[in-house]
């Protein structure tokens, strides 16, 4: 006897089970457009160093503030401030206080030459030329991750800049 079974019954006779695939097709279909989606924000650089947008820019009157997007726990790091010619040869950069609990300032080029605790968090004073642009660079290192941080660094008794970069565990 020459009995002819129709797809279906093929799928039944060997224990497929249409629904359950169609749903996994479906999950798998999710992950790839997750994975796609990680790698295009890796490409770009919001997953840490490197691509498009790496770096972010903070103003704090005509003082620019560069930092990462986002840092990684315990990994160097550097914050370049850039100091617009001023009046005085004095520059006092002021950070707030939650920046300290959650950076280890490694060390700064150049030295500030003076450095103090205020109620608002800490100073650095350091001493340049009038009327000339300067260069700070901070070498950072993050102590803990963080989801949402938010800072404030003022140069000058100027506005104050907000930096709210990501913190990678």
């Amino acid at each position: 006897m020459n009995a002819t079974l129709s797809g279906r019954d093929v799928r039944q006779a060997i224990g497929t089970d249409e629904q359950f695939q169609h749903k996994f097709w479906h999950v798998q279909r999710v992950g790839w457009v997750f994975g796609l989606a990680l790698l295009v924000a890796a490409i770009t650089g919001l997953t840490g160093s490197g691509g498009l947008f790496e770096q972010r820019e903070a103003r704090s009157g005509p003082h620019s503030i560069e930092y990462p997007r986002a840092f990684r726990w315990d990994a160097d790091a550097e914050i370049v401030i850039r100091l617009a010619p001023a009046a005085t040869d004095i520059a006092v950069i002021e950070i707030d206080r939650q920046f300290a609990e959650d950076f280890q300032l490694t060390y700064m080029t150049p030295q500030p030459l003076l450095t103090r605790s205020t109620n608002r968090g800490s100073q650095y004073i350091f001493r340049g030329k009038a009327g000339v642009a300067a260069t700070l660079v901070w070498h950072v290192r993050p102590i803990r991750p963080r989801t949402d941080p938010s800072y404030r660094l003022r140069v000058n008794d100027g506005d104050a800049a907000i930096l709210r970069p990501f913190i990678w565990p």
